[in-house]
């Protein structure tokens, strides 16, 4: 499907509905754009995986030479603190996950916490290259999980991999 397609599709409908009916007060040129964008960017990371994009390849997260697929990733530079909440509905008992900073990481640290019903953290370390942190947290009863990832400019990219919620 060609970006114009998506455009007419997507942004029309979006502007049509009552939740999003404010993007009329925005100039279709920065949408338009928004999209192309996007498309771009996921073209660029298919192509990548496949090989056939130029410059650095997509790859799922290492640390210390293990390779994660399922991850929460942070690469904040200078940026704000990256953050996910979950809901867990009190439905489970355990966090099972390993914490580290990503082997390709240009930085060697970072500060990584979870939350849980906005109690202080269950978890808080400062993880470094090379070694990572494994962990299970007894999350019984919570109705909220906050993962953050603290900002700075010395930061590395942290990687929540491997994350598994048990009953």
């Amino acid at each position: 499907m060609k970006s114009a397609d998506l455009s007419r599709l997507r942004i029309t409908q979006a502007k049509r509905s009552e939740e999003r009916a404010w993007l009329a007060d925005v100039s279709a040129v920065v949408l338009q754009q928004a999209l192309r964008d996007l498309v771009t960017a996921y073209k660029n990371f298919f192509d990548s995986i496949k090989g056939k994009h130029k410059g650095p390849k997509a790859a799922p997260p290492q640390i210390n030479t293990k390779q994660y697929g399922a991850a929460f990733i942070a690469d904040l530079g200078c940026n704000g603190d990256a953050i996910a909440e979950f809901d867990l509905n009190r439905e489970w008992k355990y966090l099972d996950f390993t914490a580290g900073i990503d082997d390709g990481s240009t930085n060697e640290k970072g500060w990584v916490s979870i939350t849980l019903d906005g109690q202080p953290a269950a978890f808080s370390e400062l993880v470094t290259l090379g070694k990572p942190v494994t962990k299970r947290l007894e999350v019984s009863g919570a109705l909220r999980l906050r993962l953050k990832v603290e900002a700075g400019c010395d930061i590395g990219k942290v990687v929540i991999a491997g994350p598994q919620l048990t009953r």
